[in-house]
């Protein structure tokens, strides 16, 4: 329960911090659009441009100026969200840094698959076994993969990649034998006996353990495949920046109409806001990795970027 409302608390408040910047991002382009179109404004009335040059700009306004009641809306919500996760009345929740601010613990190469055994699930399932007379020492050894989580930069390892993959359900158990995660024969004999209870624990100890690692490994690809996005979104924004600016010229040289710099402006603002949507992201697949892995786990992985615990080869 402490587990899930830690991880909750965390994603709510990267999501709540995603969009404090939304905000700042529409406020900004709104701010900038409505002089842009109170220039345009005057300009029409001068007979200098067109009225369809003033509407546009107008609409452009709006529609920002549209995003800031939404995005403030949103904002309540979230804090009352994580007001309720926290147990408290709904209410203000004090800022530490903005989105760009946050810093999260890198991922080490080396993670061993033990630190997924504190997760809640696999402890009870583990103490149902021990209730149904199960030998729990048997069950582990038989059932639960002892590999290495993750590669080189914190990335998903091949062991990971590779299990349960495939038809046959194996791991690469020990020095180079190979289990089978199912075997309704020879196994399933030295962790159980014939009774119905014992049946029904192992089969829940072993949905654990696979829910473990799927859980694990979707947090770890999340992680680097958002990372991936946000770096190519931040590409994409310095592009649109650029394109804006060169719009604003080649208008203001009588080059082209007004419509290039009104789909510059909108493109810009679009990918702004994507920007911070694929950060927070980002950021939320660490709270993830943290469900995932149970929770306390930054000690361990700590020790392990010193080198003091060896990693499972």
């Amino acid at each position: 329960m402490v587990l899930t409302v830690v991880a909750s608390v965390a994603s709510a408040y990267v999501q709540l911090r995603a969009l404090d910047r939304q905000l700042d991002i529409a406020k900004g382009t709104s701010e900038s659009l409505r002089e842009a179109a109170r220039l345009q404004q005057v300009r029409f009335e001068e007979g200098a441009t067109p009225e369809s040059d003033y509407r546009q700009a107008q609409s452009q306004f709006e529609t920002a100026a549209a995003q800031v009641p939404e995005l403030e809306r949103q904002i309540v919500r979230q804090e009352n969200l994580i007001s309720a996760l926290l147990g408290a009345n709904p209410g203000p929740i004090p800022r530490g840094g903005t989105i760009d601010q946050l810093r999260f613990p890198d991922v080490p190469q080396g993670l061993p698959s033990s630190l997924l055994e504190r997760r809640p699930d696999i402890r009870q399932a583990e103490q149902n076994l021990v209730a149904a007379n199960a030998d729990i020492g048997v069950a582990k050894a038989a059932y639960f993969p002892q590999i290495s989580l993750t590669a080189l930069l914190g990335l998903e390892s091949a062991q990971l990649s590779d299990l349960f993959k495939g038809g046959s359900r194996t791991w690469s158990y020990g020095s180079g034998v190979t289990q089978p995660v199912f075997n309704a024969g020879r196994i399933r004999s030295r962790v159980e006996q014939a009774r119905a209870a014992q049946r029904e624990a192992l089969y829940s100890y072993q949905k654990s353990i696979i829910s473990a690692f799927e859980d694990f490994e979707d947090a770890l690809v999340d992680r680097a495949k958002f990372g991936q996005t946000r770096d190519e979104q931040a590409r994409n924004v310095a592009a649109l920046v650029r394109f804006r600016e060169l719009a604003v010229l080649r208008y203001r040289e009588g080059a082209t109409i007004y419509l290039e710099v009104a789909n510059a402006e909108q493109s810009l603002f679009n990918a702004q806001l994507q920007f911070v949507t694929v950060q927070s992201q980002l950021f939320q697949s660490y709270a993830n990795l943290y469900r995932a892995m149970g929770g306390g786990w930054l000690d361990e992985a700590e020790k392990l970027s010193s080198g003091s615990i060896s990693p499972v080869k």
